[in-house]
This record gives C-alpha cells, sequence and structure tokens, in this order.
C-alpha cells in the first residue's frame, strides 16, 4: 500500500466533457478499506439491492476522476456455479501527463482494493461497485499519443469479484456530496 495518502486531490479535468452519450458520466475512488461501514437495503433473500446510507473514515473520501469522455464503463458479469459473485469491472482513461499524473497512477495501481462510486449517463443514479470484496487494478497502460498534438493517456482496468451486482445508492445528494471530493 502507498505510504502517502491516497489521493489527496481530485485527478483530471473533465471541464471540456460532452455528456451525449450513454456510459458513467463521473467516477469516484476510494481504498475499500476507507469504506467504514453501509446500510444495506436487502431483497427477500438477503440480497444487497441498494445502499441508502455510508460512512467513510474521517480523514477521506472518495475522489473524483476526470476521465476521458466515452472511456469509463462498468460491467457486472455473473459465472454460473461462482455462489452468487460477480466479475465487476471498470474501465477507464485518464487525459493527464507529467510526473504528478505518474505519482496518482502509481496509487490507483498499488492500491490494493477499490469501492467505486460511479454516476449513469442513461439515469442519473449512482452506483456502487466493490462493495463487498472490492476492485483492484488487473491493468494499466500509459501512452503519449500517435500525433504531435496527442495529451498522454492512462488507461485503467479494475476487477473484483464481489457478492450481486453493482448497487444503487439511493442517499440523499446532501449526504451523498458530502463523501465526495470534487474537481473543482
Amino acid at each position: 500500500m502507498p505510504a502517502t495518502p491516497f489521493l489527496t486531490a481530485a485527478f483530471g479535468n473533465p471541464a471540456t466533457q460532452k455528456y451525449t452519450t450513454g456510459g458513467i458520466s463521473e467516477l469516484y475512488l476510494i481504498p475499500r478499506h476507507h469504506l467504514d461501514s453501509t446500510t444495506d437495503v436487502l431483497d427477500a433473500r438477503g440480497n444487497v439491492v441498494a445502499v441508502s446510507g455510508m460512512s467513510v473514515e474521517a480523514t477521506t473520501k472518495f475522489v473524483q476522476i476526470g476521465f476521458v469522455e466515452g472511456t469509463a464503463s462498468y460491467e457486472d458479469v455473473f459465472t454460473t456455479g461462482a455462489n452468487k459473485f460477480m466479475t465487476q469491472t471498470l474501465k477507464f482513461s485518464v487525459n493527464e501527463g507529467g510526473q504528478t499524473a505518474g505519482e496518482v497512477a502509481n496509487q490507483i495501481i498499488l492500491t490494493p482494493k477499490h469501492a467505486a462510486l460511479v454516476k449513469r449517463k442513461s439515469d442519473g443514479k449512482y452506483y456502487l461497485l466493490g462493495l463487498t470484496d472490492g476492485l483492484a487494478a488487473t491493468e494499466s497502460t500509459q501512452n503519449s499519443g500517435a500525433a504531435k498534438e496527442d495529451a498522454a493517456t492512462a488507461s485503467f482496468t479494475l476487477t473484483g469479484s464481489n457478492h450481486g451486482h453493482a448497487v444503487e445508492v439511493i442517499m440523499d445528494n446532501t449526504a451523498l456530496s458530502a463523501l465526495l471530493t470534487r474537481i473543482a
């Protein structure tokens, strides 16, 4: 685990993004062990179907990741015989370069497990990934771009085996906002 605090400031620049297609419009990460507790809404079989409240360690918040439009997505894949486990995969690319970007990329890669909060473009609702067992970085690439005017890009894939699908977060906006560090 990194010796320094995890992402003390928001990362990336979504200011020029145009959210006109399906996918994710906002993405936030936190080390899974900093997500202290959740208030779960269960179905008749005891499966978590939503989160109506959550708390994080006092010194941490979910940190917004400003990703390149069209690069952020997640999926839940059920594997037969996996005893309610879903493979959750989150992918995104960040258009940043330089030493700071490299340090942040290393923190994302070296953090053993993440919880991710995503806002879907299609319905404007927030969903929590990695609730039970977190998401680990399984792939990361950095490139310089092919053309002279291309910016450097870092791409990430976080994957984890968790009970059930990503769950909807049904907290009120004020309570949820208190848990987020947004890009200014």
